[in-house]
Parts: C-alpha cells; structure tokens; sequence
C-alpha cells in the first residue's frame, strides 16, 4: 500500500485480510472495481450552498463567488428538471363519495 497513497480499503476488505492467512492475501490491485457514490442534485445543491458560504467567510474575490453561484444555478436547474411534474388535471379531481 506504500506504492499508491490514494488506494482506500474498504471493510470488506479489511476483514478479509484479518480473516486470511499468508497465502490468500490478494493483491489489492485485483480488488473488486468500487462504483463512485452518486451525489443527488438537492445534495449538491446543499453543499454547493454550504460552499458558497464558507467561500464568502474567506474573503474571496467576487469572480469565486459568482463561479460557486453558477455551478449552485446548474445543479438546482437539473434537480429541478429532474423531478416528475404533477399534471394540472391530478388538482382538479373530483373526490368520490
């Protein structure tokens, strides 16, 4: 693990080799392929909230906070887009009785 300072080993992963003798012990270049975690648009919205503020705290130039304003824009934009509009005749339903 020397070799690569940016290989993080997962719990599985640490079991297994608390778990193993000598001679199981896998190279960790074999380790299964990890998907990324998927950041939802309202969560990146959130955090590029959260970023802004601390940005501004740090007495950053307005060329900063306008690119940290623009990339909040574009997530809010696609968490918007991406919900399922409700249609205008689902408001207007008569209740059955």
């Amino acid at each position: 693990m020397k070799d690569d300072d940016q290989y993080e080993i997962t719990d599985e992963e640490i079991v297994a080799l608390v778990n193993c003798d000598d001679n199981t012990i896998e190279d960790h270049d074999q380790a299964p392929a990890v998907e990324p975690l998927r950041v939802s648009h309202n969560d990146g919205v959130k955090a590029l909230e959260t970023a802004m503020k601390y940005v501004k705290q740090q007495e950053a130039t307005r060329v900063d906070i306008t690119m940290m304003q623009r990339w909040r824009d574009l997530a809010a934009k696609k968490w918007n887009s991406s919900g399922k509009q409700t249609s205008i005749k689902n408001f207007f339903k008569q209740s059955q009785n």
